[in-house]
């Protein structure tokens, strides 16, 4: 999964792993920090594990997770437009 999940974001792609269990996500989570890592960017998780009782999310659940989604969303944003700001201004020419 390292190899796989690696090859798609040096191909400019997003991988996007669904089921199995955590080993499954180890191998994508450590690819995807190698990568960015590597290529001086900001990375952001959000990990959604399977429920302990097997009952498919409550639409509340779902819910909460969605707004939480968009509040990481927004602040990845806001962190890339700070860090952009910031190399500006230092006069660092890195791209983003």
């Amino acid at each position: 999964m390292y190899k796989t999940s690696l090859g798609v974001l040096e191909k400019g792609g997003l991988p996007l792993v669904l089921g199995g269990d955590h080993s499954l996500a180890a191998g994508s989570v450590a690819a995807t920090a190698d990568f960015v890592r590597r290529e001086r960017k900001k990375v952001g998780l959000i990990w959604v594990d399977d429920p302990t009782n097997r009952l498919l999310p409550s639409p509340r659940s779902l819910q909460a997770l969605r707004l939480f989604a968009n509040q990481a969303t927004a602040a990845l944003a806001n962190a890339r437009v700070l860090d952009r700001g910031s190399r500006q201004k230092h006069g660092i020419d890195r791209a983003a």
